[in-house]
């Protein structure tokens, strides 16, 4: 996986779909406040990722 020019919580999430995760359960911190607005970003497009 290429992960040049991703932040941490975009290649985190796309490592994640490539294994086949398709739910994330958590208890969020505010350090994980980058992975929140990554996941929450795509809504409307195509692309896809676990949840």
């Amino acid at each position: 996986m290429d992960t040049k020019g991703l932040t941490g919580a975009e290649a985190l999430l796309r490592l994640l779909r490539e294994m086949g995760v398709e739910r994330i359960f958590a208890s969020p911190g505010s350090e994980w406040s980058p992975v929140w607005e990554h996941i929450a970003k795509p809504y409307g497009s195509a692309e896809e990722i676990p949840v």
